[in-house]
């Protein structure tokens, strides 16, 4: 399978961790990655011997042809291209490999109206105008998207899943904290959240004021509460923690060594090839498409003065016909 890379945004060096999933990278040139946590869990736990089979990064755009130059030397992708069209009837998937989420449908589109299977990192679009566009655009298309944080692949995840099933406590509140923002890193909590206890939302409001945090409360269906705090600038490990009613588990995104992020990434890699190859996947788009319009339906309570937002509110929308 040939893969094409589109990246890259600041802060954000997934083309050069996911490119080294595809087909390794040069060790001598390690120094030239620009990012230290990603040198780390390359040089530590990757080390040239975690390497999908049947699929290769054979393509790379980029807004700046020097760092497409740079990241294709580094884990070993045969060609650079001057304009991202060029990648069209060149490649047989797409990994939008940014979160810099307003552009995120710019760049799909023209891969979703061929049909082109496209892995968007996180979140879908950041407004209901363009993720209706999005649906509308892949119902015609027929085209597989794939769209999640790693954070849903991460072992941290499988443990809680299993101490869970293997509970018989009852959960009674979950609480979960990241830094950044809420429309760039609100997947990394839900989409583990929503894997362990489902996506059937109640109620969504932001409670925050002001632009360096979010403070959002989710009700669901069957009356679990779970708050989310994200805050612009803070020093924290991403994570969240279940609370039962005897004990209670907090489940990181990472841990010291980065080990977590790496396995996050590979397992969520490997499972985007299974589905363009089989059209099995571990995700549900449908579970995509709720996460995602509820982290715009919070955005929208936050900018319409904390107002508390049913989600039938957006199942009874333009939306709604688009989830199951």
């Amino acid at each position: 399978m040939k893969v094409g890379i589109v990246g890259i945004n600041e802060g954000n060096g997934h083309p050069y961790s996911y490119s080294s999933i595809f087909n390794g990278f040069n060790e001598d040139l390690i120094d030239t990655c620009p990012f230290e946590v990603i040198r780390k869990y390359l040089t530590e736990t990757h080390k040239n011997s975690h390497i999908l089979e049947n699929a290769r990064v054979t393509h790379i755009w980029t807004q700046d042809i020097e760092t497409s130059r740079n990241i294709a030397d580094f884990t070993y992708i045969p060609n650079v291209v001057a304009d991202i069209d060029d990648l069209i009837n060149k490649v047989d998937a797409v990994i939008i490999a940014r979160d810099d989420v307003e552009n995120h449908w710019k760049l799909s589109k023209k891969f979703i109206e061929r049909g082109i299977p496209v892995f968007i990192d996180k979140l879908l679009t950041p407004n209901f105008q363009e993720l209706e566009e999005l649906l509308v655009c892949r119902d015609k298309s027929g085209g597989k998207i794939m769209a999640t944080s790693s954070s849903r692949f991460t072992p941290g995840i499988y443990r809680a899943e299993k101490l869970l099933n293997e509970s018989e406590d009852s959960v009674r509140y979950i609480h979960g904290i990241s830094k950044v923002s809420w429309i760039r890193y609100a997947n990394h909590l839900l989409d583990g959240i929503c894997y362990l206890f489902g996506t059937e939302f109640e109620s969504v409001q932001n409670t925050a004021k002001g632009d360096d945090k979010d403070i959002v409360h989710i009700e669901f269906k069957n009356g679990l509460d779970c708050i989310l705090s994200i805050y612009k600038e803070i020093a924290l490990p991403i994570s969240f923690t279940v609370y039962t009613n005897k004990q209670h588990y907090t489940i990181p995104f990472t841990d010291t060594s980065f080990a977590s992020y790496f396995f996050g990434f590979y397992n969520m890699l490997n499972d985007f090839v299974s589905y363009v190859s089989t059209g099995k996947s571990a995700l549900s788009f449908n579970d995509s498409v709720k996460i995602s319009s509820l982290i715009i339906a919070a955005s929208d309570s936050k900018r319409e003065g904390n107002r508390k937002i049913s989600f039938d509110e957006v199942l009874s929308s333009s939306i709604g016909k688009y989830i199951n």
